[in-house]
């Protein structure tokens, strides 16, 4: 399997081995793992093969599998200086003929590599926020590290880690770790609280929303814009919102609400209920959360915000995603629809206002879309025969596509827009196979942005199996 990347590059958060202003086409990343050959040959890895990838504003976080001779006679001994550096929790290395995770945080132009023994058959989840990242556990547990200036790690750095980082000589600044660390759920139950493993993740600009394996809504971080949906009612009966929400914390909704999925944009949060509706809170700039914003500016708590988005009982939300103000939804029949911000084309489709939609509506593809990802401002779709498409913010070629017969302003309204519809409340897709209007605004007549999905080419045609975002960045993993 090979990895793809292009896009913004200033610190070198592609991989390539170098920084740029931009990487304008998909480009091969090559692991730069020269120094840890010989030890990885004495574990007998046979085979790298990585299975996500994500990224914040200047870093990337990838997870590849590292499968290993199953009769290996080789010696496994970890040197001294890792063992000596190694946290006290950290798991034990993994047995012979196993597999494991390898780890590959991207700092400047180097790489760290953390080894995690895995369980068979369950699945593993890396999520990275501006400056924060995150992996979840096949059995739920979750560690971090980054930024916890906001309480977005939803633990505190422990004495151990200041002190590892500090013999390296590699404090960065204050209420910062570049260690992975798990919560603390002794901390929980010394608390009298429950904390409990994780099914999915999503990671906002400083705020962080979980879904449990008991599917309720726990949540964390930055709420000085209402974004966690956390507050108390005062013995005068006011309501007071906390600037930040130190630890994850659970969502009091009524007993027998169950949820599916969970999104963060820059100050908001959605969240899906095993029915279809959504619920939301934060900011509504844009529309984000389905209500004119010139009457709702913000929801302090969360609220039932959109009913049903299809009305068919037998299509699903599959997965949502959110830039930092638009939203794009993926269902299980592998369609697409997108709402929120349109000034640089975010929503792939035309809307009424030319900077923003509050209605959700359908994004044209030519087939069956199977994963969507966001960055801050563009996006990503993956189709059924391994084809990507891209859309939105593309000053730093982002998208992967250049337009060079004619200019960003020049483009015309597709011809294909047929297929895009508008949906409302308890959706009727009686629109989505009408023309498009005249009641829908032009497109942005904008350079450097990309204004509906439109394929990217990758060298040789290689197929396409999984996608990734950084803010300003994309990655693809070919077969």
């Amino acid at each position: 399997m090979r990895i793809w990347a292009w896009g913004a590059n200033s610190n070198a958060q592609l991989g390539l081995g170098f920084d740029s202003e931009q990487e304008s086409v998909p480009t091969e990343v090559k692991f730069a793992l020269s120094q840890y050959h010989n030890e990885l040959l004495r574990n007998g890895v046979l085979n790298l093969s990585p299975r996500a990838i994500c990224g914040g504003a200047y870093h990337t976080l990838c997870l590849v599998i590292v499968s290993q001779a199953k009769d290996s006679e080789t010696e496994t001994e970890a040197e001294p200086e890792s063992q000596e550096n190694a946290l006290e929790d950290s798991p034990p290395p993994p047995p012979q003929g196993g597999t494991y995770p390898l780890e590959i945080i991207k700092v400047s132009d180097t790489f760290e590599i953390l080894c995690f023994p895995l369980v068979e058959d369950q699945q593993e989840h890396i999520a990275a926020g501006f400056n924060t990242n995150f992996y979840l556990f096949r059995d739920g547990e979750m560690k971090s590290f980054g930024d916890n200036n906001y309480n977005q790690l939803g633990r505190k750095i422990s004495a151990e880690e200041i002190k590892q980082q500090e013999k390296k000589g590699r404090v960065k600044k204050p209420n910062y770790t570049e260690l992975w660390g798990r919560l603390n759920y002794e901390e929980y139950a010394s608390l009298n609280l429950e904390l409990p493993f994780f099914a999915t993740i999503s990671v906002g600009l400083r705020h962080v929303a979980a879904i449990s394996l008991g599917k309720d809504v726990y949540i964390w971080g930055d709420n000085s814009k209402k974004q966690t949906g956390i507050y108390r009612v005062t013995p005068a009966g006011l309501e007071e919102y906390p600037t930040r929400v130190e630890i994850p914390t659970k969502i009091q909704f009524p007993p027998g609400f169950y949820f599916t999925h969970v999104a963060c944009g820059k100050d908001f949060t959605i969240v899906v209920h095993e029915s279809g509706c959504l619920f939301g809170c934060g900011q509504n700039k844009y529309g984000v959360l389905l209500h004119a914003p010139q009457d709702i500016k913000e929801f302090g708590k969360f609220s039932h915000i959109f009913d049903r988005l299809v009305a068919d009982p037998d299509i699903d939300i599959s997965d949502i995603q959110c830039g930092w103000r638009h939203v794009v939804v993926l269902f299980t029949d592998g369609k697409v629809i997108s709402w929120g911000r349109n000034n640089f084309g975010q929503l792939g489709r035309p809307s009424i206002n030319p900077d923003f939609d509050v209605e959700p509506g359908f994004v044209n593809f030519p087939e069956r879309v199977i994963s969507i990802k966001c960055g801050s401002e563009h996006n990503l779709a993956l189709t059924i025969t391994g084809k990507v498409y891209a859309w939105g913010w593309n000053e730093h070629d982002n998208c992967g596509v250049k337009i060079s017969s004619k200019r960003a302003e020049e483009v015309e309204e597709p011809q294909t827009m047929e297929t895009s519809g508008r949906v409302g409340v308890k959706v009727e897709e009686k629109a989505a196979h009408s023309s498009s209007s005249s009641s829908f605004a032009p497109l942005p007549k904008k350079k450097d942005c990309i204004l509906v999905p439109t394929l990217v080419q990758f060298p040789e045609n290689v197929p396409i199996s999984v996608i990734g975002c950084g803010s300003g960045s994309s990655f693809a993993i070919s077969l």
